[in-house]
């Protein structure tokens, strides 16, 4: 049993390890500019804009301490809950790779509120970028859900493993005594005590 905790423990700690690292970067990188550009107003004038990720994308941001504090849950918990924490975390995951894969492919609707801040105008025209943070949050998601993928994996398999040594060892004992029980009588007893119905093994036969 402590070997298997052991064991258990040793594939865990690197992979909470990635998932605090991912996820703490995750979360500092909402704090630079996603997205960056101009807004024309009604009346001509221009607006430079500079939005920070979690204005950009507030989900990415509590995706990212979503996995924080699932990676925290899982460095303390046994097998049920942490196959829920590592279920947790996969899907933060995937929420900071799919929130900022929004932000690259379409930065002019990450943009809107801020537009409509500067400008006045609902419908203002935008010509706005998405900048390097994007693509290093994507991978930080990336990152997160493999970890948490890999954690479901392994825990699943460890406790399996375990419930099936548990299972043999209790059986074993059951067995010696068995045997132990046999080995009172000699053969000729023991045969002789089969021919009038009885169980060599019955404790009330014992010598």
């Amino acid at each position: 049993m402590a070997r298997q905790t052991s064991a258990s423990t040793g594939f865990r700690t690197p992979l909470v390890l990635v998932l605090v690292v991912a996820g703490g970067v995750a979360a500092m990188l909402t704090q630079p500019t996603w997205v960056e550009g101009e807004a024309v107003g009604l009346a001509g004038n221009i607006a430079e804009l500079s939005i920070a990720g979690a204005k950009a994308s507030p989900l990415s941001l509590a995706c990212a301490l979503v996995a924080l504090a699932a990676a925290g849950a899982l460095s303390l918990s046994r097998r049920g809950l942490a196959l829920a924490c590592a279920l947790v975390s996969s899907l933060a995951g995937i929420g900071i790779a799919v929130s900022g894969v929004l932000v690259l492919l379409d930065p002019a609707r990450a943009a809107s509120s801020a537009a409509l801040e500067a400008t006045g105008s609902v419908n203002a025209p935008v010509d706005v970028s998405a900048s390097w943070p994007v693509v290093a949050t994507i991978v930080c998601g990336v990152l997160v859900t493999i970890a948490g993928g890999l954690l479901m994996a392994r825990t699943r398999v460890a406790g399996g493993g375990g419930a099936t040594r548990t299972r043999y060892t209790r059986h074993a004992p059951t067995d010696e005594v068995g045997s132990a029980k046999l080995s009172d009588h000699t053969d000729a007893e023991a045969w002789d005590m089969l021919s009038l119905g009885e169980d060599p093994s019955d404790a009330r036969f014992e010598r």
